[in-house]
């Protein structure tokens, strides 16, 4: 996962008890994650673990529900 220059701009630092770390916007952790997940429509083959990582998620941000409904999901 790359992060670009919005993406930054989005992301917020948290303080860690190991020290500061910049964390992704949700929004962007699930457009990351949707954007491999679609490969599912075409048949190309995903990780298990974006799938797993997207679940996860999804509990978390209402639209990531969405989207698994869209795909079949749920």
């Amino acid at each position: 996962f790359r992060a670009s220059g919005n993406a930054m701009r989005r992301s917020s630092m948290v303080q860690l008890p190991t020290g500061p770390m910049r964390l992704a916007a949700p929004e962007d952790i699930i457009a990351h994650s949707a954007r491999l997940l679609l490969n599912l429509t075409l048949n190309i083959p995903v990780p298990e673990k974006h799938a797993r990582d997207y679940i996860r998620i999804s509990e978390q941000v209402p639209l990531a529900a969405e989207v698994l409904s869209v795909l079949g999901y749920c």
